[in-house]
């Protein structure tokens, strides 16, 4: 089984064309909306496979 660099995986946060960029500013709307509406807490949480959707 081949090991996965996860540090150079979660440079892609970095890329604003990728698709772990664009789930990250999406999650991101979320929260705000959720605080602004008063929310005291938010948790996020993600299962799954990185790429899988």
């Amino acid at each position: 089984m081949k090991q996965c660099d996860w540090a150079r995986w979660h440079d892609a946060y970095d890329d604003p064309g990728s698709s772990l960029n664009e789930r990250l500013r999406t999650v991101r709307a979320w929260v705000g909306v959720a605080l602004d509406e008063g929310a005291s807490r938010v948790a996020v949480g993600q299962l799954g496979q990185p790429g899988i959707r």
